[in-house]
């Protein structure tokens, strides 16, 4: 049996007018000839063919797009949230750090170690990504529209203490998962994880009051 065709009704009428006026063939007998030549059995069965498929897709008006894009902030503020927590129960002994920083002569190897043996780098990991999620304005969303983000990673970071304050600058990876509820198992790339990556440099006071002061985002 020939394989049937998705056709169009219009261009289905069309080829059965073509047909009836080349063989001299009654309009029902056209469209059933035309229907054929498809992989149809007949024109009937043509229209119960097209009945049962899925209506066309369309494109989402601006109403129901801002309603996804609230839906995927809002879901990227309890993520947020989650971390407060986390931040604020975290121990970080930030005096005794920046007595430490104090020493003179200290090479960049030797303040970096100094930093990770008080886990600073974590604990601002946990700050930027909090940013992140709570920045509607910011770059990921034009990179990826329907992603939130899920982990930052710094890197390559350098550390100068300024009187009270501790200045950390790097660069970092930020992974990105789509934001809301799909099968794990659809391969469609829209749901796949985005990688985005950038420099920042943030400041922190013996309050362990943390500061952004700037950042370039990118991917």
């Amino acid at each position: 049996m020939k394989k049937k065709s998705l056709v169009t009704l219009p261009f289905l009428k069309q080829t059965a007018k073509k047909i009836k006026k080349e063989r001299s063939l009654s309009h029902t007998q056209a469209l059933n000839e035309a229907a054929i030549q498809f992989g149809y059995t007949n024109y009937q069965n043509y229209l119960n063919s097209i009945d049962q498929r899925p209506p066309a897709p369309r494109w989402a008006t601006e109403e129901e797009m801002d309603k996804i894009y609230d839906d995927r902030d809002r879901i990227a503020l309890e993520k947020a949230n989650l971390l407060v927590p986390l931040i604020n129960n975290f121990e970080l002994p930030i005096d005794e750090l920046l007595n430490d920083l104090e020493k003179v002569g200290l090479s960049k190897p030797e303040k970096r170690s100094i930093c990770e043996k008080f886990a600073i780098k974590e604990f601002l990991e946990l700050h930027l990504l909090k940013y992140f999620l709570e920045d509607e304005e910011s770059e990921i969303h034009y990179h990826a529209h329907y992603h939130a983000p899920k982990k930052v990673v710094m890197k390559n970071l350098e550390y100068k203490k300024e009187d009270t304050l501790l200045r950390v600058r790097g660069e970092f990876d930020l992974k990105l998962v789509f934001a809301f509820e799909y099968d794990a198992n659809d391969p469609h790339e829209a749901f796949k994880d985005e990688d985005m990556d950038g420099y920042f440099e943030i400041t922190i006071d013996k309050n362990k009051s943390v500061v952004i002061e700037d950042y370039i985002l990118g991917y």
